[in-house]
């Protein structure tokens, strides 16, 4: 069995935590906002800041884009710091739109299958399409009920999620 299983620490507590893909996180008793699931959840060697100097990073957003993931997040409830988080990780912020090795393309690095099913005929490049078929994307794996699950569907490993989350948890 290969799927992975992350070790960390409740920030919160200073408890053992186990994350693993077949668990609910949300049911350990994380919060559910992008904030408090990056502030509770500290992974061992992951890039995920504790909260302090949150809000600081959003002026990283482009502000073109941060109305676009503004207007998607209250249409589908997808946090906008999520959106931007994995648009920062991703391309950022489309400055780096090539093809992955894994053959993933455009703004949101969407395979072309994912891209088929979730992109409704847009151009993967253009973050006004990519964003909104990120959320699609994120709402059908979970998102906002069970953000680290919609997280770990989007990219298959539990280093990913923390480093979205922390990502996140700095614009919030």
């Amino acid at each position: 069995d290969n799927r992975e299983i992350a070790h960390g620490i409740d920030a919160t507590k200073g408890e053992a935590l186990e994350i693993n893909p077949d668990e609910n996180v949300t049911k350990k008793g994380l919060g559910q906002s992008v904030a408090d699931l990056a502030g509770d959840l500290l992974l061992l060697g992951s890039e995920l800041p504790v909260r302090q100097g949150a809000g600081t990073a959003i002026s990283a957003v482009p502000p073109e884009q941060l109305v676009v993931m503004r207007r998607v997040s209250a249409e589908t409830g997808v946090p906008w710091e999520l959106l931007a988080a994995i648009a920062s990780v991703e391309s950022d912020f489309g400055r780096n739109m090539a093809t992955s090795a894994a053959g993933a393309i455009g703004y949101g690095q969407f395979l072309p299958e994912s891209w088929a099913a979730y992109g409704n005929g847009g151009d993967p490049y253009d973050y006004r399409d990519a964003l909104p078929a990120m959320a699609r994307y994120l709402t059908a794996h979970g998102a906002p009920a069970d953000i680290p699950r919609a997280v770990y569907a989007y990219n298959h490993s539990w280093s990913y999620v923390a480093l979205v989350l922390g990502r996140a948890a700095s614009y919030a």
